[in-house]
């Protein structure tokens, strides 16, 4: 009977680190540039940084970028003549702040040439 409390107890423990991550607050931007344009350059840009892409789905406008502990997943979306950009990311299993995201958001309109 005591094993059977220590087995159940055990996977009890075990459960909490297959949870999903907890959901990140989104940082968005609205970009004067198609989707597919978006994409690319996001592409270029988190590449260029050292960050390795873990997927993408240019149908539903998604791309998702790992760096160490550092995971960043980007939504695109047709907003009008341009796009609207949803960006997240994680620290170790934590949500990133929106702050924190701000900058890869400028360097992607530097990208795409869309900075004074």
């Amino acid at each position: 009977m005591k094993r059977v409390w220590l087995c159940a107890l055990a996977l009890l423990l075990l459960s909490g680190c297959a949870a999903a991550p907890p959901s990140a607050e989104p940082r968005e931007l609205r970009l004067d540039a198609p989707r597919p344009a978006v994409m690319t350059a996001a592409l270029e840009l988190f590449t260029d940084r050292g960050y390795v892409a873990l997927g993408g789905d240019a149908r539903l406008g998604r791309l998702e970028f790992v760096r160490g502990d550092v995971r960043i997943r980007l939504d695109a979306r047709r907003a009008g003549e341009g796009s609207r950009v949803d960006l997240r990311g994680w620290r170790h299993g934590r949500a990133l702040a929106p702050h924190e995201l701000d900058p890869l958001l400028v360097e992607l309109e530097a990208e795409l040439g869309l900075l004074p």
